[in-house]
Parts: structure tokens; sequence; C-alpha cells
């Protein structure tokens, strides 16, 4: 096989292209019936009373942590191994990050470490990284303790269980979850994020932060001369819903396809240089992944590509080596700096079939073995 194999891939079909059809001939683009119906889709797959679509993930945390009442002066516990949305949307807020530090077993929150946290923290924002359950029961305990807020941020998450109850469903207390349809996701709107919640007053000042103050959807009429409450354009489009609903008819097979080539890897890569991961049952990934016994990802992330053809991606530098927040992390955090070195994402969707999955764990099995005997 001499084509390069994609690590991620969005895939459309003519079910999405007929759906963007219909609604450009509708005349209604922007958010509007086809945004309600993808909003109600949401909820049900998530078990959640409300869901609000927005622009983003990362607009979708920020504005959650916004509703909530966070803001200037506050501090908001978040896991050092993260994407950087999470602490810009933090900062965006108007609060600072304080950053604990995660296991490198799964790349979650290690709740061991929840204590090193601030004690004048008013909101924990625990991510389900790559779809692992990120101890929600622990977490929620902690909280109520504490008297946190807590928001999950499942934008890696969808599709993703623990024990048959969708990740994000506040089973454990939460207020609210957010989620991404960026193009990497297992559904994707283009772009586009959601906030899911049981409490309506939430959801309402959720509505009105993403659209001008407002909490209406869709209305011809012209809009209210007198505005009580601050918010800015974050909204969803019809377009995206669209795409959206179409996807989501598609969820369930790609759910499937990525469980068997989640089992697949596991079985046909070598153990002898990899470590196992923490995977609960319902577990879905977003990105199929290895943890390596050294910190060789990066070498062997080059030389699958250069020499395989094989793209994979590395995992997120911890955010106290990140240079926006190097002055405000304070310590080592080993757990989330493990998981930097030693995670690699491997390429996952419908793109990759069986033909396909066999060259990427035979390219990893003799690439692997020899990038760790040389090291």
């Amino acid at each position: 096989m001499t084509a390069r194999i994609r690590q991620r891939e969005a895939t459309f079909g003519s079910e999405e292209i007929r759906a963007v059809e219909d609604v450009l001939k509708s005349g209604w683009i922007t958010e509007g019936r086809k945004t309600a119906e993808f909003e109600e889709a949401i909820a049900s797959l998530t078990r959640r009373k409300y869901t609000v679509a927005i622009s983003s993930g990362g607009v979708a945390l920020f504005v959650a942590l916004k509703a909530a009442g966070i803001g200037a002066g506050d501090e908001v516990v978040c896991p050092v191994y993260n994407m950087i949305a999470l602490p810009n949307a933090v900062t965006l807020a108007g609060a600072k990050p304080v950053f604990v530090d995660v296991s490198s077993s799964n790349g979650n929150i290690n709740v061991e470490k929840l204590s090193e946290g601030s004690p004048d923290a008013r909101a924990i924002v625990p991510i389900h990284m790559n779809g692992r359950n990120a101890s929600m029961l622990e977490i929620g305990a902690f909280a109520r303790d504490h008297g946190l807020v807590v928001i999950e941020d499942a934008c890696q998450a969808l599709g993703s269980k623990l024990n048959d109850v969708p990740l994000g469903t506040g089973s454990s207390g939460s207020l609210a979850a957010c989620i991404s349809f960026h193009p990497s996701k297992i559904v994707t709107t283009g772009t586009g994020g959601a906030v899911v919640t049981d409490d309506e007053e939430f959801a309402l000042k959720v509505r009105a932060l993403k659209d001008y103050g407002q909490t209406t959807r869709g209305k011809v009429e012209q809009l209210p001369d007198n505005y009580k409450t601050w918010g800015l354009n974050f909204r969803f489009t019809d377009i995206q819903a669209a795409i959206g609903l179409a996807q989501l008819q598609k969820l369930e097979e790609r759910m499937a396809h990525i469980s068997w080539l989640y089992r697949f890897y596991n079985k046909e890569i070598d153990h002898s240089f990899r470590l196992s991961l923490d995977d609960q049952n319902g577990f879905l990934p977003w990105c199929c992944d290895i943890r390596l016994k050294k910190p060789v990802n990066e070498k062997l992330k080059g030389r699958l590509l250069s020499e395989r053809g094989v793209e994979t991606r590395l995992p997120y530098k911890p955010m106290h080596l990140q240079p926006l927040y190097a002055s405000s992390a304070v310590g080592d955090f080993p757990g989330g700096v493990e998981t930097w070195q030693t995670h690699l994402w491997l390429p996952t969707g419908p793109h990759v079939n069986e033909e396909r999955a066999r060259y990427v764990a035979e390219a990893v099995n003799e690439v692997g073995l020899r990038v760790h005997s040389e090291n």
C-alpha cells in the first residue's frame, strides 16, 4: 500500500448533500427549524433535557462558564493535559485556570491530585479525554464537598458511555456538558458545538449569551430595542444542522466501526513496546490510541509517516509547558508529561477499512519495535 493513510477524514455522502440543498432551497439558512430539530436529537442522544447548539466546542465551554456565573476573580480547576480551548475559555470568561495533574493511563484528571488544586476555586471542568470517563463519581463527590460547579468537557466523548450511560449526562451532578462537532469528530457539522443541561434557567442563559441576549430563535420580525442581557453572535446555522442530522443517521454504524477498529488495533499491535490503557465498559474512543512504554511517540510518528505513509497524531502538550500558561502553572505534572510523550493517536474513522487497519498495525509493529530498540 503506497497511498497515505490519513489520521482522520471527515466523511460525507449524498445524504448530507441533499440535506444542505434542501436548506438552501428553503430560503432560511441561519438558525431556525433545522437547528431546533438537531438540538432535540442531541438532547435525546445525551439524555439531557435541553441542548443549545453553538458555533464551536470551545465557545460552548466559554458560554457555559459565563452562564454558570464564572467571571473575574474566580478560579477554575482544569486538567493540565488538555486541548488549549479549555483554559482559553476560562481566561476569556475572566477567570483563572488552576491546573491539576492527570493519570497517564487515560489522560484524565488524577482524582488523587484534586486536593492540590486551589481551595478558592468556584468550578471544575473535567475532560472525558479521548472518550474515557473522567472519574465523574469521585469528581462529583469532591465538587459537592467543596461547593464547586461542574461543567463536563465532553467534546471528545459523543457516543462513548460508562455502563450504557452516555458520558456528559450529568448523572454525577454536573450542571452541563459541552460537545464539539469539529470535522475530526464522529459527528461533524463542519464546525460547531453544543451545551447540554437539565437546568432550564441555565439553558436560557446560554441561549441568550450566544444570541445577543435573546432567547427566541428564528424570528423574522424586528429584533427588540431593549436588551436586558449581554450576548454576542455565537449562533448555529440550519446548514450546519442539516449536515449534523444526516451525520446522526450514520452514528450507530460509525460507533460500531470505531469500536471494531480499536479492538483490532489492540489485538494486532505488539504489546511488547506498549502499555495498557484504562478503558471502561462502553468506552468509544474519539481516536484509536496506544500508550508506549518509552517517551518516543514523536519519533515513531515521524518514522511511520516517512517510511510507511501512515499519518498519526501526537497528544497535547501539557499547559505548564505552553508559553501562554507556563508562568501560572505551578508544578512538574509528571502524569501530563508522560501522557504527552507516550500516547499516540492512530488512523481512525470510516476511511480505515480492514485492509488499511491491517497495514497500519503491521507498520506500527515494524517501526515501533525498531524505534523502541534504538532508545
